[in-house]
């Protein structure tokens, strides 16, 4: 009898002990409390269905590849495409989930309203915006850029440009603070090194086709017929649909896109695609994509969009989905002071957990390992911006890949140890046309149109 009282008790003890105990050994394998982070994306956005995507994949492999120290949860909230909802959300995850960091907000506009808040709460926040002016980011020490900053591909716009000859160009713009303070410096001063003038600047919101049109209209009466576009890809649909409805598409006009379009070529629909014949486009490039853990993550990306999005259109994995990736990868080192368990090495000091504050910023911006999109190194708050850009023209259902332009070497056929450069990427022999052989290098690459 006094064997199965024992036997009761020591089984009650054991029960107890799983009730109690068990949320918190399954929450984190030593036992330790959640430590939350925050995503904030654009649930209805392209860019933003392939962030989320990335996140939860992101935060899958930390946990299949290190289950022990998978203490860290993922809460997302919606930004609407809309600054004051961002910092809305941002604002409830910090007060009521207690996240250590926030990663998302890809647009400039929401990051610099979330930062604030990032700031007072003493919150990490990893922006995937691109386009984040240096003097944001000295004004905010918690705002960490997770995405690399474009603007030297302004350089390769100016030498398709400077290709033709063109001496003057229009630039149509999305009027947002970021384009006219982030970008514009770096366009200007990059036309001005190979003397091309910008003729007329058209700034674009969100509005109507019918305002569209009566822009686009004012155009045609004006000299230029080379125009450099960038906008977001939304806005950039609507334009080309719309200049192709009054015949700006043919041969006496030029367009030419910035990688804030053309990275999202596959993500637009046939009809915009129709409309984009023979556009000329910078398109970002990573050699990190001919890798195998790239491949992999590609394989399986396209599966789950494929999966949660059946009508939308097959997608490779873009920058924003990437550098998604790479900052929740980031934060949750950062948090954890574990070594990468897929054997990326990283410099953190110490193996010990931290929650929040000045000491995972200082983690943070320690991080330096080899991240999917790239190497990861935030010295100075942000990525090194790329310099190496591929140059695409948009043709049948998709595009051509032209070639590459890479920095301080000019235009190239391919990217390796022998790759021959030059300077000059086309062949026009008849003005205001683009019926022409593209030829890089002395290779013809084929005729547009």
């Amino acid at each position: 009898m006094l064997g199965v009282l024992l036997h009761a008790n020591a089984l009650r003890c054991i029960i107890i002990f799983i009730v109690v105990f068990s949320p918190y050994v399954a929450a984190n394998g030593n036992g330790g409390e959640l430590r939350p982070i925050g995503g904030i994306v654009d649930y209805l956005s392209s860019n933003g269905k392939e962030e989320k995507i990335a996140m939860e994949m992101a935060m899958e492999d930390i946990c299949a590849y290190a289950p022990l120290h998978c203490g860290v949860t993922l809460s997302f909230m919606n930004s609407g495409n809309d600054p004051l909802k961002a910092a809305s959300s941002a604002k409830e995850l910090i007060q009521s989930k207690n996240v250590s960091a926030i990663v998302g907000l890809d647009r400039w506009e929401e990051a610099n309203f979330v930062a604030a808040l990032g700031n007072t709460s003493e919150v990490p926040i990893l922006s995937l915006a691109n386009n984040i002016p240096l003097s944001t980011l000295m004004q905010w020490p918690f705002l960490v850029n997770m995405a690399r900053s474009p603007h030297i591909q302004m350089k390769a716009v100016a030498a398709i440009v400077q290709s033709w000859q063109w001496r003057k160009v229009t630039v149509i713009y999305e009027d947002t603070i970021s384009s006219v303070n982030g970008i514009f410096p770096y366009l200007i001063e990059a036309l001005n090194e190979v003397d091309v003038v910008i003729d007329y600047y058209l700034p674009l919101q969100a509005v109507p086709p019918y305002s569209i049109q009566e822009k686009l209209r004012d155009l045609q009466s004006r000299q230029s017929r080379v125009f450099i576009v960038h906008t977001s890809s939304n806005l950039a649909a609507n334009i080309f649909m719309e200049a192709k409805r009054m015949k700006m598409m043919k041969k006496e006009f030029v367009w030419i896109t910035t990688d804030s379009i053309t990275n999202s070529i596959d993500s637009l629909n046939s009809s915009t695609i129709f409309a984009m014949q023979g556009v000329l486009g910078v398109k970002g490039f990573s050699p990190f994509h001919s890798q195998v853990r790239y491949k992999e993550f590609s394989k399986r990306f396209k599966a789950r969009f494929r999966s949660k999005y059946p009508t939308k259109k097959y997608l490779e994995p873009g920058n924003y989905a990437l550098n998604a990736y790479d900052a929740v990868y980031t934060t949750v080192l950062a948090i954890e002071g574990k070594p990468n368990p897929r054997s990326l090495s990283n410099n953190l000091n110490n193996n010990t957990a931290v929650h929040g504050g000045q000491k995972l910023l200082a983690r943070i911006l320690e991080s330096k390992f080899m991240g999917l999109n790239g190497e990861v190194n935030l010295k100075g708050g942000t990525l090194s911006p790329s310099s190496i850009f591929q140059i695409v023209n948009v043709i049948g259902r998709s595009y051509l890949l032209l070639g590459y332009w890479s920095e301080g070497l000019g235009f190239s056929v391919k990217i390796d140890n022998g790759s021959s450069y030059c300077y000059f990427v086309v062949y026009d022999d008849q003005a205001y046309s683009t019926t022409l052989d593209i030829v890089l290098c002395n290779e013809v690459k084929h005729r547009i149109r």
